[in-house]
């Protein structure tokens, strides 16, 4: 019995922690937050795919979590980041999208950091569609933060951003040679200021300032991004070729071909592009899936939970009802030497009138009997 009752309450206590170990939305939460910052970590790398597949996995893993400030932070880095891949890739129209739904995350939580970054990811992607004017928009918003939290480097950054993708491509190019300048010295980062030493070379070709354009395109190609090592070995080969220098003019292009090559590997979107429809189509089946798998596991716990819970209340009532039931083989207890005292002259009287109850039964037969034995002869 108590085996029995210690395996049943023994199973219970599993079912319990099977219970509390299903898919729950912290768990989720857990998991996206993990997947994040491994895509965080893909990206440095320049794993844009890798990173683009942690980023749509944690997002999937975070449909349906409460808009707790955690939850709605991690969902704006999530977007934030997907629409820097999708520009990357030439998916603007997603990158656009990715970045306002970021944008939204951000002012729910009241992070003017978080949007001021976004705005200026919103700005990019803006250029890249050619749409100039609603990028100087998403600039100067991000600018305007910057200013009130008094933050130097993304001011520099903004810089760098307006003289490159509004005040160049629109063809104003002393406005954007200040911008870029700016920018310079200010606090750029190294990939910016290898991007920032491009435009000012680039700049400076568009003005026929060969001379003054080399040394900031030989400063740029230390940059280990072949995108940006392309567009240097063109304006390089364009200015050699200017100049009457055919020979180093046909090395630069060599040099821009193999880098080119080497960019389309990196920006390459047909397999971006596959990845992003088969998780818009994995969002919806694994939320299903996954409410009904939870659903159907805890109903079938909860049932094992709730018999072997009922069967431990019937052996405990069964044992208290043995416990206090008597044993049939048991014995009487036998009887104290002060009841025996106590017992014995009544019983004494018993046996008394009971000898002479036999006495004077006994009597009349005796008589009767003989008188009939005297009379037996005359009758013979």
């Amino acid at each position: 019995m108590k085996t029995t009752l210690k395996s049943l309450i023994l199973t219970t206590l599993a079912l319990g922690v099977m219970l509390s170990s299903c898919d729950t939305p912290a768990k989720r939460l857990q998991q996206a937050r993990a997947l994040y910052e491994e895509g965080t970590e893909l990206r440095q790398q320049r794993l844009s795919e890798e990173a683009t597949e942690h980023f749509l996995q944690a997002l999937t893993l975070m449909q349906g979590c409460e808009p707790t400030t955690e939850n709605l932070r991690l969902e704006g880095q999530l977007k934030d980041n997907l629409g820097a891949m999708y520009n990357k890739h030439g998916l603007f129209d997603d990158a656009l999208k990715m970045h306002c739904e970021a944008i939204a995350c951000f002012r729910q939580i009241d992070d003017s950091t978080a949007v001021m970054t976004t705005m200026r990811n919103c700005g990019r992607v803006a250029k890249s569609l050619e749409q100039f004017a609603q990028a100087k928009h998403y600039y100067d918003t991000a600018f305007s933060i910057a200013t009130l939290l008094n933050d130097k480097a993304m001011q520099s950054d903004i810089y760098l951003e307006i003289g490159r993708d509004y005040y160049l491509p629109v063809g104003n190019y002393p406005e954007a040679m200040t911008c870029v300048r700016r920018a310079l010295e200010g606090e750029l980062d190294d990939n910016n200021t290898d991007i920032a030493n491009m435009t000012m070379g680039v700049l400076y070709y568009y003005t026929d300032n060969y001379a003054e354009a080399k040394p900031y395109l030989e400063a740029a190609l230390r940059s280990e991004r072949a995108g940006l090592k392309m567009s240097v070995y063109q304006t390089l080969y364009a200015i050699a070729y200017n100049e009457g220098h055919l020979e180093q003019a046909m090395e630069y292009q060599d040099l821009f071909t193999q880098n080119m090559m080497q960019a389309d590997k990196e920006h390459a979107s047909d397999n971006l592009q596959r990845l992003k429809a088969e998780y818009e189509l994995k969002a919806q089946k694994s939320e299903m899936e996954s409410l009904l798998r939870n659903r159907s596991l805890k109903l079938w716990l909860i049932i094992a939970a709730a018999v072997i819970a009922l069967l431990v209340i019937v052996l405990i009532v069964r044992k208290k009802v043995s416990d206090h039931k008597p044993h049939p083989h048991q014995r009487r207890p036998a009887p104290r030497p002060s009841d025996a005292l106590a017992k014995r002259p009544a019983d004494d009287e018993q046996d008394h009138g009971a000898q002479q109850g036999l006495h004077h039964s006994a009597g009349p037969r005796r008589a009767g009997d003989c008188r009939h034995d005297e009379l037996r002869p005359q009758r013979r």
